[in-house]
């Protein structure tokens, strides 16, 4: 299971690569803010996203991912603790 994002502002896009996986049959999962939560659920097609409190796409809450194989974070930098500065 690949954990991806769709890009907001100067982020990378993953467009192309989340269609890359899927066309080669690997399962792709994305975040959604619930309250305080950051939580996966897969993402099949872009007409299972709506636009959240942020106002970034988010899968609709209906196949939640508990693990990740793979996660693509976006971000500036990230200290030795793996912290980042990016959006969020």
């Amino acid at each position: 299971m690949v954990g991806a994002y769709f890009a907001i502002g100067s982020e990378v896009r993953l467009d192309w690569l989340i269609k890359t996986a899927q066309s080669q049959g690997k399962a792709v999962a994305l975040p959604r803010i619930e309250g305080n939560l950051v939580l996966f659920y897969e993402f099949t097609s872009p007409d299972d996203l709506v636009v959240g409190q942020f106002g970034i796409k988010e899968p609709l809450p209906k196949k939640p991912v508990k693990e990740l194989d793979l996660l693509l974070v976006p971000g500036v930098a990230f200290d030795k603790d793996g912290y980042r500065i990016g959006y969020g």
